[in-house]
């Protein structure tokens, strides 16, 4: 028995139109190879480790459209297997919700619609389910207190079958708890030695964070499988994909995404173009490019370079090292005018680079930027 993985996709609404957007476009591409590998590997299920929408409070009704025919499709050649995440999610609890003289236990997902298709299981609580003879799964969704989950599910294995878990949360060893140095969550957060030695789990297979990463505890493994695409400047891996997974030997076989973006920063002009030499054309018009600079000189330089990325971003880092009020506001104009001069900025555009480029509440530099604009 073997099935497909796809971790986090963050389907995010279109910010013009569907037809236009290069983030949908990803994301339609996305599952265009998932359909592919279906046809050619005939997989038992499809599993999505959460996160499928970016935002369940932004998404538009065209987009959910669009999703929602794609995995009616799908579903007609897989069984679906959906893990609910802290992006599908309004409220991550259990509510009872009255409706006349009845009442109804849901939790306010953009995923829960799934659960009316044939062929489609959309996991928003944690259960424990049988895939073969030998071998059982615990799903777990995203909530913000996870150990009463894994406690829940710990007494529903048989005896004697290999546990998995499969679910969208953090453990201690995840970059965001790492990085949030917070003690007090992290004693409600469990650690990949929790996982394997007090619950007993012979793999864990997570979501939720977007760099793959593994960790080994006494011979078993705990894996984040990391997102299907890059999502922003958070990402920074240029691999991303999906994976066949095999529940008979638990091997995981990569399948690379070839339509994720790119996302590279960089801070000076000499490691731009190191990375433009170094790298084949195809690969270069699929990175994005977020430029720190100091110096409006760079500007010139860099936009001989932009035609061969996908786009390029700009950031002052000039107010980092200025004092003055009013020569950052000079130096705003100046570096604007020299970026519309070079065609690096355009009036979609104007709102992000204002703010990049003023102090708090400065309304005289957004002025400037706008008459720029009028001449």
């Amino acid at each position: 028995m073997k099935a497909l993985l796809v971790g986090d996709l963050h389907t995010d609404n279109a910010k013009s139109s569907i037809a236009n957007s290069d983030s949908f476009h990803e994301v339609f591409m996305t599952f265009d190879l998932i359909k592919r590998t279906i046809e050619e590997r005939r997989p038992d299920f499809l599993i999505f480790f959460g996160d499928v929408y970016d935002s369940p409070y932004s998404i538009t009704s065209p987009v959910i459209t669009i999703i929602s025919e794609i995995i009616a499709e799908i579903s007609l050649d897989v069984s679906i297997l959906f893990i609910v995440g802290n992006h599908d999610d309004v409220d991550d609890k259990m509510s009872n919700v009255k409706i006349g003289d009845r009442y109804m236990k849901i939790r306010a997902s953009l995923l829960a619609p799934f659960s009316h298709y044939p062929n489609v299981i959309v996991f928003d609580s944690p259960k424990v389910i049988k895939i073969q003879d030998e071998v059982e799964i615990a799903f777990i969704p995203y909530c913000s207190n996870i150990i009463p989950s894994l406690d829940s599910v710990d007494k529903k294995f048989s005896r004697g079958c290999k546990r998995i878990l499969m679910g969208h949360f953090d453990m201690k060893q995840s970059y965001y708890m790492i990085k949030s140095g917070d003690s007090d969550i992290s004693e409600n957060i469990p650690s990949a030695e929790d996982l394997i030695r007090k619950y007993n789990y012979d793999l864990v297979l997570l979501g939720h964070v977007h760099d793959p990463s593994e960790y080994e505890v006494d011979g078993k493994i705990a894996k984040y499988i990391g997102s299907c695409r890059n999502v922003d400047f958070r990402n920074t891996g240029e691999n991303k994909g999906v994976y066949m997974f095999d529940f008979d030997t638990f091997e995981m076989e990569y399948i690379d995404n070839p339509y994720t973006s790119i996302y590279k920063i960089f801070t000076n002009f000499k490691s731009l173009q190191n990375y433009c030499m170094n790298n084949d054309p195809e690969k270069l018009s699929r990175t994005k490019i977020l430029y720190k600079y100091t110096s409006s000189t760079d500007v010139p330089k860099i936009s001989k370079l932009k035609e061969y990325f996908k786009s390029i971003r700009f950031e002052n880092n000039i107010l980092a090292e200025t004092t003055s009020l009013n020569s950052v506001s000079q130096i705003a104009a100046q570096n604007f005018e020299e970026m519309i001069k070079n065609n690096l900025v355009t009036k979609d555009k104007l709102i992000d680079y204002a703010i990049q480029f003023k102090p708090p509440n400065d309304k005289d530099s957004i002025i400037k930027v706008f008459k720029l604009f009028s001449r």
